[in-house]
C-alpha cells in the first residue's frame, strides 16, 4: 500500500507549532554583510549628492565669470563709443581699402 500524501491536516500538532529561526555562523556573518551594505549604499549616495553640489557649483562660478566678462565688454563698448566721438578722423566713413586720392 503506498504512503498517504503529507498534507496540513495529517500533521502532528508539535510539528505545526515549529518555528524557523536561523542560528549560528553563517547568519551572523550574513547579517553583518547587510548593515555593512547599508553602510556603504547610504555612503555612496552622499558621495553622489556632493559630487552633484560640486558640479552645480562649478556651474555658478562659470556663470558668474561669463557675467563678469559681459559687463566689462559692455564698458568697454561703452567708452570706446565715447573716445572715438572725441577722435577727428579724416578718412571716417571713407571704405579702408581705398586710397586718399586728394
Amino acid at each position: 500500500m503506498p504512503p498517504k500524501p503529507l498534507d496540513y491536516e495529517s500533521l502532528n500538532d508539535n510539528v505545526k507549532k515549529v518555528a524557523y529561526a536561523v542560528r549560528g555562523e553563517l547568519y551572523l556573518r550574513a547579517s553583518e554583510h547587510q548593515k555593512e551594505g547599508e553602510k556603504n549604499s547610504i555612503e555612496w549616495k552622499i558621495f553622489l549628492k556632493e559630487r552633484e553640489v560640486g558640479v552645480a557649483q562649478n556651474e555658478i562660478k562659470a556663470l558668474k565669470g561669463t557675467k563678469f566678462l559681459k559687463d566689462k565688454a559692455v564698458v568697454e563698448v561703452m567708452t570706446s563709443d565715447e573716445d572715438d566721438s572725441k577722435v577727428q578722423n579724416p578718412n571716417r566713413g571713407q571704405s579702408p581699402f581705398t586710397k586718399n586720392l586728394n
